[in-house]
């Protein structure tokens, strides 16, 4: 590929499937042109393009996560530490089935949500891969 001719979104889209390991991809984002576009997930600290991560508008810093689940988990991580009168699972359900919450239209697995907000208020000793891992008890929204 060195020498070849290819259009930029081919060029992007060969070194994203890259192995971040691997030689290309390391020189792709650190001084090529890739380079600026790694983010890290606010729960599960995966780094991946921006181009396939969520992003939640934040005042003070930049907010990107790895799906919808982990937006909401944060969200409801944030809820409790500034109200700790309100209820986890209340918290949870107000942004997955509320009409008000864009979270209602989208297939979300609540009881995973539940989960990675008790790893980020420090509540669980689970890890966060063991968390992502789907269960035969896991509840959606459209359930």
């Amino acid at each position: 590929m060195n020498n070849e001719l290819i259009c930029k979104a081919c060029n992007v889209d060969f070194h994203q499937a890259l192995n971040r390991e691997d030689s290309r991809s390391k020189y792709f984002y650190s001084q090529g042109e890739g380079k600026g576009t790694l983010v890290t997930c606010k729960v599960c600290k995966v780094e991946e393009p921006r181009n396939r991560m969520q992003y939640l508008e934040s005042m003070s810093y930049d907010l990107w996560f790895c799906g919808h689940e982990h937006i909401y988990a944060y969200k409801a991580y944030t809820d409790i530490l500034y109200n700790t009168n309100y209820n986890l699972w209340t918290r949870i359900r107000h942004y997955t089935e509320s009409t008000k919450s864009a979270g209602h239209q989208l297939e979300l697995n609540q009881t995973r949500i539940f989960r990675l907000a008790k790893i980020l208020l420090e509540e669980s000793d689970q890890m966060i891969q063991e968390d992502l891992e789907p269960l035969t008890s896991d509840l959606t929204n459209h359930s």
